[in-house]
């Protein structure tokens, strides 16, 4: 028999441990003051990551791109009244007030070209709304609604919206939070300021600077959330699978003291909080209840038969520990694998966990057991309540234990078919659930305005000042009426736009002359012109190259999968290849690319720290069992859940998205557990009481089913808490995880036993040939 010393020195110093583990707690909870919480959405891209660098150079020749998009909603549905025009002077007027405000466009700030007496005019298209004639707001109606620049992206084509666009000149790095939340306040303030002195408008704020705002929001409401949901979920299931309110409490202190300490590690580091790591607590709280239910569940089994508490927890220790140990050590590798990941926060959170995890681990087997050495716990008479019926339930798998496996490759078989299916898809825009404001926004305006999601490309002409080439222009013009064709695109934005209004302009406002002009010269002469005319604040420098040898395109697209976004930016390189060949397309540039590349380049990526972490978990349970064939056996069930899970997500939803590679590695290292628990109390059936294999697997049953359901139970509802959540790929996580651990139990019940059944004849076999079976 394997005597553990850890038994005796927990109680020989349980005082001891219980103020020691108190004061730790302290230490790392006072660390928790020192938080530090991001909104900003560059985090979830690293260094290196290549559509990172290039939007960055690409803000580098056309400034930065941070903005808020403000549409405005009169009362009456109509823009175009004096009132309303003036609301939108007013806000206009003011908008150039908000720090850091670099631009501002709007319906009245939108440069009109006109020639007044043989020169280039460029005006705003109206001031004084209030003085305006009835005539020239009907053609200022009439321009707008017909302008491919204003139309649907500054004013809806039928007047009923209008919309004000703020640049802000926000760069990242040290300061930037600061400077974002400065601009927010002012924006809340000015919002606050027009929605009380026009009481029947309605206001729709969006843009960049908002999307930060949804991060924070959705990071609050989580936390708010989510956080007393999962607490109190706990105490609820906690009660009723063990029965005891000294153990509800004492497994209450594990797992909360577990993820102070995780939170204060964290801290400590230096890590940022973000959406994703703002989770961690509510997955260690998940995680971290499975090994104190372990210990309690055989802790009341030992008292019930007779034994007293301090017995009762010598025993639990000395046969739980090791499974415990070896439990949390695959739990932290799993999760420690997510530094694999493309994006930090999934990183950050896998750190985290892994703290949790192993506070956790110490605390069941240190703090616990001393703990409950010191509170009065009435011992429960074991009448064998629940046990037969684990039991039996057992015997009916071992009867039928190759119709019952038959049964299983059936259905895994049917789910691994599915896998292909799934597709690697996000629709940014749909991260956030309804209840985010930024979400409702967007469902607004992109039903009633140009779509939301922005693409752009830098357009080389290879030569200074090459952007004035009549070939290039002809050949920019083609591309964008190519894109405009494409599906889910809404509109087009080019630098040959421009050049064609001025050609028009100059000729007496003649249609005929929206198009290239004559000349290069030409096309260079319309440009100074232009800009020579244009206010401070109003040049085109976000469009064109300094050396004028490259301009901006950029689409604007109905809400679309990433998927999709995707096969636009191949499709538009090659067609571009193919039929422009005066200029140079990049590939495609910007946040929505760069969220569109991640999903497929996490999963990617956890592939590797999967196959890493499957290395390492068979490593450590083949020295842990001392049985090769067991070590070998035990792959199938920690790999086929995750198998059924995926391929149930694929029948269920059908799209895998940022989240998805990240459950690779974290179920891998949870869905061990049941297997290392099964085992471990097979093999001790079999070394220390000698009994045979079909004996051995319903000891296991009897000892450890009940805890194995229980614990399972408690990570299902903890993980499907996370779908609450208003963040789409810590819902899509939670999601995903639990369908995991719902089949890790179903494949621990349903596969291990009948494969053991297997192995055990195969051996008795290779005996009766006379082979000498290995230990």
């Amino acid at each position: 028999m394997n005597n553990s010393p850890l038994g005796p020195f927990v109680l020989r110093h349980r005082w001891l441990i219980v103020l020691a583990t108190l004061l730790v707690v302290s230490l790392f909870g006072f660390q928790i003051r020192n938080i530090a919480m991001t909104d900003d959405l560059n985090v979830f891209f690293a260094e290196d990551n290549p559509q990172l660098i290039a939007f960055n150079q690409f803000k580098d020749s056309y400034g930065e791109m941070q903005n808020a998009y403000i549409a405005i909603a009169p009362e009456n549905g109509n823009v175009y009244t004096r009132e309303n025009l003036a609301l939108i002077e007013a806000f206009t007027n003011k908008a150039w007030m908000i720090p850091y405000s670099r631009r501002v466009d709007s319906l009245q700030n939108f440069q009109r070209t006109r020639i007044s007496d043989d020169e280039l005019q460029v005006d705003n298209t109206y001031e004084d709304a209030m003085s305006l004639s009835d005539e020239y707001i009907a053609d200022l109606r009439q321009y707008a609604s017909n302008h491919d620049v204003l139309a649907d992206k500054l004013v809806a084509r039928d007047g009923s919206l209008a919309a004000v666009a703020v640049t802000f000149n926000l760069t990242d790095g040290e300061g930037a939070p600061e400077k974002r939340q400065e601009v927010m306040d002012f924006l809340n303030e000015l919002m606050a300021q027009f929605e009380a002195d026009y009481p029947g408008t309605t206001f729709y704020t969006t843009g960049g600077v908002y999307v930060n705002q949804a991060f924070a929001e959705a990071m609050l409401k989580d936390g708010l959330a989510l956080l007393p949901l999962m607490v109190g979920l706990m105490i609820i299931f906690l009660i009723i699978f063990l029965r005891s309110l000294a153990g509800m409490f004492g497994t209450l202190l594990v797992i909360v003291f577990s993820a102070i300490v995780a939170v204060g590690g964290v801290v400590t580091l230096g890590i940022t909080m973000t959406n994703v790591t703002a989770m961690a607590p509510i997955v260690i709280l998940t995680v971290g209840v499975a090994d104190s239910v372990h210990i309690l569940i055989s802790m009341f089994q030992s008292m019930g038969h007779g034994r007293s508490k301090d017995e009762a927890i010598l025993e639990t220790l000395r046969i739980n520990h090791q499974p415990i140990f070896l439990t949390s050590l695959t739990t932290i590798i799993g999760f420690l694998s997510l530094n694999f990941n493309e994006s930090p926060p999934f990183r950050d959170m896998g750190n985290e966990v892994a703290i949790g995890v192993l506070a956790a681990y110490g605390f069941s087997v240190l703090f616990l057991p001393a703990f409950l050495s010191l509170i009065p716990i009435k011992p429960r008479k074991v009448k064998d309540d629940d046990t037969p019926a684990m039991e039996h339930f057992g015997a009916k798998i071992n009867n039928n234990h190759i119709v019952v496996l038959s049964s299983m490759a059936l259905l895994i078989g049917g789910l691994a078919y599915q896998i292909p299916k799934l597709e690697f898809n996000d629709m940014f825009l749909e991260y956030f659930d309804e209840t985010i404001e930024f979400r409702r926004t967007n469902d607004f305006l992109m039903e009633n305005m140009v779509g939301l999601i922005t693409v752009d490309f830098d357009v080389d002409s290879r030569e200074e000042g090459g952007i004035n080439n009549p070939a290039y222009l002809r050949d920019l013009e083609r591309l964008r009426e190519w894109m405009l064709t494409q599906k889910k695109v809404q509109y087009v934005s080019s630098y040959d736009s421009i050049i064609f209004e001025l050609n028009k302009t100059m000729h007496n406002d003649d249609d005929a002359f929206y198009r290239t002009p004559e000349s290069r010269e030409l096309a260079s002469q319309y440009l100074l012109m232009y800009e020579m005319s244009l206010p401070m604040g109003r040049d085109i420098s976000n469009s064109i190259s300094d050396d004028r040898s490259r301009s901006r395109l950029t689409i604007n697209m109905e809400n679309a999968k990433t998927s999709e976004i995707l096969a636009l930016a191949e499709n538009t390189a090659a067609w571009a290849k193919a039929n422009t060949p005066n200029l140079s397309l990049s590939p495609a540039i910007g946040e929505t690319i760069m969220f569109a590349h991640i999903a497929e380049r996490n999963i990617i990526s956890m592939v590797n720290g999967a196959f890493l972490a499957l290395f390492l978990i068979s490593i450590v349970l083949l020295i842990a069992l001392r049985n090769v064939k067991l070590g070998f056996l035990s792959l199938a069930p920690n790999v086929l859940p995750l198998v059924m899970a995926f391929g149930a997500w694929s029948i269920l939803v059908g799209e895998l998205g940022m989240s998805g590679g990240a459950v690779l590695v974290i179920a891998l290292g949870i869905i061990v557990d049941d297997t290392v628990h099964f085992l471990s109390k097979y093999l001790r059936a079999k070394r220390e009481l000698g009994l045979n294999t079909h004996e051995a697997i319903l000891y296991s049953f009897r000892t450890v089913g009940v805890a194995l359901l229980v614990t399972s139970i408690i990570l299902v509802i903890g993980f499907t808490v996370l779908y609450g959540s208003a963040f789409k790929p810590t819902k899509d996580m939670g999601l995903l995880i639990s369908l995991t651990v719902a089949f890790a139990l179903i494949a621990t019940f349903f596969i291990v036993p009948p494969l053991l059944l297997i192995a055990d004849k195969a051996m008795s076999k290779n005996q009766g040939n006379g082979e000498t079976p290995s230990s």
